[in-house]
């Protein structure tokens, strides 16, 4: 064996491992044995520029059958598949304007709907809707939205999520083989090879579907007793959401489908038409930056180029194997014991057998699955709450405002104490602000009125301090409601249509929003919760400070400000005297406690 096949070898064996151990990130893995292979095989033992060149493959993007090809097809290149890194890059940016849009979202709640949220009947249309998914768009990001959305329906509608997402993540990989886009490997495989869509569909899109049959009856029997629905299903169905308010842009989710349509059209006919994936990637990165406006910078942020950057080194190191002849020898070794084996079996054998075997592997993983779910179950939740928060935290734009929706009211603005709870992280989601709040703010600070002017500062001031002090995500809602007049109909209007939850400490407001069963966080509530539990009997010192309504009642206060009435306490204004507490009343408007002085 020759010095670059070995050093080739050793790279390729040493990044193995790294990837497998997991202790730095893969994309670098790659990278640095990608140039260790430049510089180690190409450069220092073979000493060819032309091996370097040709595994970069730099070329090849400026030649004209990279973008389309009227004839035959060309012999497979070697080194960095171009066209499999453009094609992913588009891939990315279009599923990131479908979900900006709400796309996903609608998706599952349509076919919810559709099902009438009966669990075993959403079961079998989740494990379609996702292996269908998976055709076309990598299986990892079908799996992260269809789990957020499982697990949501799974709240409203009182069902253990986990068999779900488990069938949709073999769902996923199967549909993920099915077609040439459905996977990076495939697309690697598919390009390299001069395979058409149709071409690979027809060799693996029956298998996969033979596969999914099976699958989705030995969940449905293997998860029976826990895809029973709820008994008060119907009324749960009454309860849930339009599929319409999961679409965040109305323009933008027209134009993500349009898009995604003709992405699907041109993979299909592309080997009719001659355009190349390259073309297509680089076509629907170009069309869904254009539909998402403003936005199409944070979308070109929002690309994985870890992920990209894994592949580029990848390439390059199995570029290595292949110029040092690495890899034939490998395939000699493999192919050799097998050879005489199947030399005589009738070629419509091969199929069935790996269909069989393809089950076989499927269903021995489906048990394991099943006898450690609660392990894996754990380990996937904690995943798909890390990718979510990591999400959130990046889409600071109008459109991102969730369902968890907190709906700030004017007064809790100016109480400012809305600011020290959210610093302490109790308030969870998105802090929404909407315009006409903001309008009676600046009313009310051009007031000229001075107090009113100065309520009114503070509360802008507030809410600076929100957005530049705190990590909280916070939203302005532009819209408006031009049909109701008062503010606060407004608020839980729009708490409403949001699906959130109105955080105040305004009585009236609190009481309103009870009778139109909207959610509300009352400050007072919480601040009254929080306070320390005076009993009837309890004794405690005070200062009476004032006289009260009745002739012969008393006030103080305690530390936190709790007014405490002392029946016959007028007479020892100014002085400190110990009271024995007679009763506590408690409401949204605050605390008062009654007590009487003790006896000495």
């Amino acid at each position: 064996m020759l010095a670059e096949q070995v050093l080739a070898l050793i790279i390729f064996i040493s990044m193995f491992v790294l990837i497998v151990l997991d202790k730095i990130e893969r994309h670098y893995v790659t990278l640095g044995c990608g140039a260790l292979t430049l510089i180690g095989v190409f450069g220092i033992i073979m000493r060819s520029p032309k091996v370097i060149m040709s595994t970069l493959n730099i070329r090849s993007i400026f030649t004209t059958s990279f973008w389309y090809q009227s004839g035959a097809a060309e012999e497979a290149v070697t080194g960095i598949n171009w066209s499999t890194i453009i094609f992913i890059a588009g891939m990315m940016i279009m599923v990131e304007v479908m979900a900006d849009a709400g796309f996903f979202r609608w998706l599952c709640m349509l076919l919810a709907k559709a099902v009438h949220y009966r669990t075993r009947a959403l079961f079998i249309t989740f494990m379609i809707m996702s292996f269908c998914l998976a055709m076309f768009i990598d299986s990892i990001t079908v799996i992260l939205f269809l789990a957020a959305v499982s697990i949501e329906l799974a709240k409203m509608l009182k069902f253990n999520p986990v068999p779900m997402i488990l069938s949709e993540i073999f769902c996923a990989n199967l549909g993920g083989s099915a077609t040439m886009c459905g996977d990076p490997p495939n697309i690697i495989i598919g390009t390299s090879l001069n395979f058409s869509f149709s071409t690979f569909i027809t060799h693996t899109g029956l298998i996969a579907a033979i596969s999914m049959v099976f699958i989705v009856v030995y969940f449905l029997i293997a998860y029976r007793k826990e895809l029973a629905s709820s008994s008060d299903i119907d009324k749960l169905a009454a309860s849930m959401p339009s599929p319409a308010e999961a679409i965040v842009n109305k323009k933008n989710f027209a134009l993500s489908c349009v898009i995604f349509f003709c992405a699907v059209v041109m993979l299909v006919t592309h080997a009719l038409t001659g355009l190349t994936v390259a073309f297509i990637g680089l076509v629907i990165a170009v069309f869904s930056l254009i539909a998402s406006g403003k936005k199409a910078l944070h979308m070109l942020k929002s690309i994985d180029y870890k992920t990209l950057l894994f592949f580029v080194g990848l390439f390059i190191v199995v570029g290595g194997l292949e110029q040092t002849g690495i890899l034939e020898i490998i395939a000699a070794f493999i192919g050799a014991p097998f050879s005489g084996i199947f030399s005589g079996i009738h070629p419509a054998i091969g199929p069935i057998i790996f269909v069989l075997l393809e089950l076989i592997a499927a269903i021995i993983g489906a048990e394991i699955f099943i006898k450690k779910r609660d392990d894996i179950s754990s380990t996937l939740l904690i995943f798909k709450k890390n990718n979510i928060r990591d999400k959130e935290k990046e889409k600071k734009s109008k459109g991102s405002i969730k369902s968890t929706a907190k709906v700030l009211d004017t007064s809790v603005i100016i109480d400012g104490r809305i600011f020290d709870l959210c610093k302490t992280g109790f308030i969870e989601g998105t802090l929404v602000i909407p315009s006409f709040v903001l309008d009676e703010l600046r009313h009310i600070s051009d007031s000229s009125d001075s107090l009113k002017r100065n309520r009114g500062r503070r509360g802008l001031d507030i809410l600076n301090k929100i957005q530049k002090e705190l990590e909280i995500e916070t939203e302005i809602w532009e819209g408006d409601f031009k049909e109701i007049a008062e503010v606060d109909s407004k608020l839980l209007k729009l708490a409403q249509k949001l699906n959130g939850k109105v955080i105040t400490n305004d009585f009236n407001l609190n009481k309103v929003a009870e009778f139109q069963g909207v959610p509300v966080l009352n400050i007072n509530d919480l601040a009254n919760a929080i306070k320390p539990v005076v009993l009837p009997g309890e004794e405690m010192k005070i200062v009476v400070i004032k006289d009260g309504k009745e002739s012969t009642q008393g006030i103080g206060y305690l530390d936190d400000g709790t007014m405490i009435v002392v029946e016959g306490g007028r007479k020892f204004i100014g002085e400190e005297i110990f009271v024995i507490v007679t009763s506590v009343l408690q409401t949204s408007a605050g605390r008062m406690i009654f007590a009487k002085p003790k006896d000495n």
